[in-house]
């Protein structure tokens, strides 16, 4: 065998091996592509970018990396957690739906923020009969200080629940309604406190 056709085989060799390479990598991607379809399609994780998305838009600030202690960073540096919550049925035979945001500390308590924002969904009709063609949003707005005033007594990482109507009896329930805003309010507050675009880190 002279040396041009070596050389040949040789090239033919590192050929295939690339091919194979490439549809290895091609490969990895699509299961890559599938598990973050499947992540993404997932109720929870959806209602809950979802809310975070939607405050974004209300304060145009910028998201926080993944597995940041908080979800929002304004542009005075203020950082928000966002929890959105749909209404659930308890159990078979609950009086009421509810709303419920888990987690508002994080797990050992690693959450770190200075406003904590809760989105409850409200269904088509809500608890009062009240029919409605289009989804609509209920807001609540706390300081840090102020979330231990709505957590589920004994509650570590932070469990908030409230039903759907103000007749509620938990003090915890009574609390949170008295942080309601409304859609106008937020934009307010957020617009209130957002400074000049230079002042945002790259």
């Amino acid at each position: 065998m002279n040396k041009k056709t070596t050389k040949s085989n040789s090239l033919c060799r590192r050929c295939l091996l690339r091919d194979k390479r490439i549809q290895k990598l091609k490969l990895q991607l699509l299961n890559l592509q599938n598990k973050h379809d499947e992540v993404v399609s997932h109720p929870m994780l959806r209602a809950g970018l979802q809310g975070e998305d939607l405050i974004v838009r209300l304060a145009k600030g910028r998201k926080s990396k993944n597995g940041a202690s908080f979800d929002l960073k304004l542009r005075n540096g203020d950082r928000v957690e966002v929890k959105y919550s749909k209404p659930t049925i308890p159990a078979p035979g609950y009086p009421c739906r509810r709303w419920v945001w888990n987690r508002v500390f994080g797990n050992k308590r690693m959450k770190r923020y200075e406003y904590l924002v809760l989105i409850g969904e409200k269904p088509e009709s809500d608890e009062e009969g009240q029919a409605s063609n289009k989804k609509r949003l209920v807001y609540f707005l706390l300081k840090k200080s102020e979330v231990n005033k709505v957590v589920a007594p004994g509650n570590k990482t932070g469990l908030i629940n409230l039903v759907l109507t103000k007749k509620t009896r938990s003090k915890q329930g009574l609390n949170l309604w008295e942080y309601q805003k409304n859609l106008k309010e937020m934009k307010s507050f957020f617009n209130n406190i957002i400074i000049d675009q230079k002042h945002i880190a790259a």
